[in-house]
C-alpha cells in the first residue's frame, strides 16, 4: 500500500466580519419598525442584518452620488 501525503492550501481568512479589517462596527439609532422589518425581510432573504444594512447604505450612497452635490 502506498501512502501519500496530502496537503491543502487554505488561505487566512479572517474568523468573522469582526477581525477582517474591510469591514467596521458602526452604530445607529432607527425606528423599531424599520429594525424590525429589515430583520424579517433579511430572514426571509437568507441574509444577516449586517449584509440588509450594507446593501440599503450601498444603494443610498449611489442615489447620493448620482445626485452631482456628492463627489465621493
Amino acid at each position: 500500500m502506498v501512502q501519500t501525503e496530502l496537503q491543502l492550501f487554505v488561505p487566512d481568512k479572517p474568523k468573522s466580519k469582526r477581525q477582517d479589517p474591510n469591514f467596521t462596527k458602526i452604530t445607529a439609532d432607527v425606528s423599531r419598525d424599520n429594525a424590525a422589518k429589515v430583520r424579517a425581510i433579511s430572514a426571509l432573504c437568507d441574509i444577516s442584518f449586517s449584509e440588509a444594512v450594507d446593501e440599503a447604505l450601498a444603494d443610498w450612497i449611489e442615489k447620493k452620488k448620482a445626485d452631482k452635490k456628492f463627489e465621493i
